[in-house]
């Protein structure tokens, strides 16, 4: 269960404009399953909760250099609740090789202060070039690990020790920046560039779950006489997934194709069409780069509707 409530504050000056605010949330979590005893084979209930406050304070600031420069800051304190399966007190066992998974009821949310500054400049009509630059301190980020625990295995009814990989937290940092360009490039036909360069890592001198290093998009897009076409290009560097067992696992880095078809018949109506994965690209995980381990095609989406 989780009760919030914040209040904002606007301001503005000749060339600037802000608002600052806070909010303030509790969480009540409770989490019940069941395991087995190691020593009669019975299930016995297992409960775990916990109570607690965060206080999310954040502030917005934008300054106009000149009439197409602008300069912005923004500063804030965020939370993000773990998962259910994360905050489960019981496990799944493997009793073939004496692994299993589990959750950690004791999990903290992951707490973040985030910093970004960037710098705008509208150079031309619909045009846009910019630079940002970002920092996130990450005090509880949820990260995996293993541990060796007794459990009775009912393959052979007796007790022995299983390597469990579950969540826990470990202060971590994460830092970059992120350049964009945006600019008509003839009559109704334009495009738009960007370029995020990404650095994380947790306080084990591990990479961040989710986080590719690179990741760049480049689109092309057109709009007159009702329609709104685009086509998009989406390239991510490799990532870590989590922990497949005990072993890291990542995914290659890949990129996607995309396009888009919009037509608005009259005021009333609109057809569309979109594709994705159209170079249907094939998504390769890994141990590491030599040691390929799974490969999934996905296929191409092709969806029409009416609005």
């Amino acid at each position: 269960k989780d009760a919030a409530g914040y209040a904002m504050a606007n301001f503005s000056g000749d060339n600037w404009r802000g608002n600052a605010g806070v909010r303030i949330v509790h969480t009540a979590q409770e989490s019940d399953a069941y395991n087995i005893d190691p020593n009669t084979g019975a299930p016995i209930p297992v409960n775990a909760s916990a109570n607690f406050w965060d206080v999310l304070p954040s502030i917005n600031f934008r300054y106009n250099l000149s009439h197409d420069l602008v300069a912005r800051f923004a500063a804030s304190r965020t939370m993000s609740r773990a998962d259910y399966s994360a905050l489960s007190p019981a496990v799944s066992l493997n009793n073939l090789d004496l692994t299993g998974t589990g959750g950690n009821a004791d999990l903290k949310p992951v707490r973040s202060n985030n910093f970004d500054a960037a710098l705008e400049w509208y150079f031309a009509t619909a045009s846009l070039l910019s630079l940002d630059v970002f920092y996130m301190d990450m005090p509880t980020y949820v990260t995996y690990g293993y541990n060796v625990r007794p459990f009775l295995n009912t393959s052979t009814n007796r007790v022995a020790d299983f390597t469990v990989t579950s969540p826990f937290n470990i202060s971590a940092k994460n830092y970059g920046f992120e350049a964009a360009w945006q600019q008509t490039l003839w009559g109704p036909f334009g495009t738009l560039v960007n370029y995020t360069y990404n650095n994380g890592w947790s306080a084990d001198n591990q990479p961040l779950v989710g986080s590719s290093k690179n990741t760049f998009n480049a689109e092309l897009y057109f709009e007159k006489y009702g329609v709104n076409a685009r086509v998009a290009y989406t390239y991510r560097s490799s990532f870590l997934v989590g922990l497949a067992n005990v072993t890291q696992q990542y995914e290659a880095g890949i990129g996607t194709l995309a396009a888009s078809l919009y037509y608005s018949v009259n005021e009333h109506f609109m057809l569309t069409f979109d594709g994705l994965n159209l170079n249907d690209p094939r998504l390769k995980y890994y141990t590491n780069p030599q040691q390929p381990q799974a490969f999934y095609v996905n296929g191409r989406q092709f969806f029409f509707g009416i609005r």
